[in-house]
């Protein structure tokens, strides 16, 4: 789909449909297996084998042999500096995946955003699913510039990443194609998170109690996509669909939780569905739990349009202690929990599912507690459970009967 795209948008190059193709044939390379058409699978490979000949014929073959062993999560011979060294260009440009905000700012995160001097990031208008409503939403993100000592010791700015539309980057001269990846560690997503912030808002909440505590408990339900009905999960098949009997499994978990616990800070609640949301904040109310509302500043008067209320939604979760992740995955959620708010370390990700059940365990989070689920060990969760056996009672502070 984006090789499709990108032959017919303006900024048409072959390294960038190649990479493309690479990059899916990498990250999913039993799908090829699964096409039901011989002759799809047959142009695939077809048009992926013509365009390594053409991109090598063509291409920067310094550029094009760092894709190959940063495509390997570093596991290369060469280090992660030397790749760097290689790659220090005057500028370069990725444009990011037609898809929701999680899966973009996850490309950055797994990027190595100091390969040149300049890295320009091209935010498509389209969002999968979605329609054009990403159009303007680069002037409302941002990706700080990263620090490097001088000669002198002090600090100053070395790499720049600016967000630019997809209509902007048309008339923007061409530079070449950035690579996409970066070794794969959880050190390195993190610095890239800490670089993501809003611009020209800001997101805090008001304490909700005597003692100071600005950092209520996220809770993310996600329930108008990547939806669907399907019978008991295979342990170990990585799916990251949820079925209604899970979503509804995970309102019931994370509600029960809440109102045992009753945070001081209160609890922010965040969704796809303004429908889902505002049942869940009643049922949370009438309970007696404190439910907040982040507050938002704006930093540019001249700005007559408000960020979007996702993206208010998402840095107000990133600010959250603690995530509640209502869905078997999303990477609204599991980005939220990776970003955090400036100074505070990645926040902790409650999951309905074990993280070999979908791809949760690529986002390299240092903490993903499972819900109260575990009162059984003829279920999918017999895995997730006996691996926190030791600890039970830590994890399960609520001590929910099921």
């Amino acid at each position: 789909r984006t090789a499709i795209l990108t032959l017919c948008s303006k900024d048409f190059n072959f390294l960038k449909i190649h990479t493309s193709i690479l990059f899916y044939i990498v990250r999913y390379p039993m799908s090829l297996l699964k096409i039901n058409s011989s002759v799809t699978t047959l142009v695939v490979i077809s048009m992926f084998g013509f365009l390594s000949y053409y991109t090598i014929l063509n291409s920067s073959s310094l550029l094009y042999t760092d894709f190959f062993y940063t495509i390997e999560y570093g596991n290369s011979s060469s280090s992660a500096t030397e790749r760097s060294s290689h790659l220090l260009t005057n500028s370069c440009s990725l444009t990011l995946r037609i898809d929701g905000l999680g899966n973009r700012l996850e490309q950055i995160m797994m990027m190595n955003l100091e390969q040149a001097a300049q890295v320009r990031l091209v935010w498509p208008a389209l969002s999968n699913g979605r329609g054009r409503s990403y159009i303007g939403l680069s002037q409302w993100l941002q990706v700080m510039s990263s620090k490097t000592d001088n000669n002198d010791g002090d600090d100053a700015p070395a790499h720049i990443v600016h967000i630019v539309e997809e209509s902007q980057a048309a008339k923007l001269p061409s530079v070449p194609p950035c690579a996409p990846f970066a070794p794969r560690r959880s050190e390195h997503f993190r610095q890239n998170c800490q670089r993501i912030r809003p611009q020209h808002f800001q997101v805090s909440f008001q304490s909700v109690n005597d003692n100071g505590d600005y950092a209520p408990i996220g809770v993310h339900i996600r329930k108008t996509d990547r939806m669907k009905n399907f019978g008991p999960r295979d342990i170990g098949v990585k799916n990251d669909f949820t079925s209604h009997q899970e979503s509804q499994q995970a309102i019931e978990f994370t509600f029960q939780a809440l109102t045992l616990l009753r945070p001081s800070s209160g609890v922010f609640v965040a969704s796809d569905s303004p429908e889902a949301a505002t049942i869940f904040k009643q049922r949370l109310r009438a309970s007696g739990v404190s439910v907040v509302e982040p507050n938002v500043t704006h930093q540019h008067p001249s700005l007559e349009s408000i960020p979007p209320p996702f993206l208010v939604d998402f840095f107000a979760l990133a600010a959250c202690r603690e995530i509640y992740m209502v869905s078997a995955f999303s990477s609204f959620s599991a980005m939220a929990a990776c970003v955090g708010a400036p100074g505070m370390s990645t926040s902790p990700l409650y999951s309905l599912l074990p993280t070999n059940c979908t791809n949760l365990d690529r986002f390299l989070l240092p903490r993903v507690i499972p819900l109260p689920i575990c009162n059984g060990r003829n279920t999918v969760y017999s895995d997730w459970c006996n691996a926190i056996e030791p600890n039970i009672t830590q994890h399960n502070k609520f001590h929910i009967p099921i």
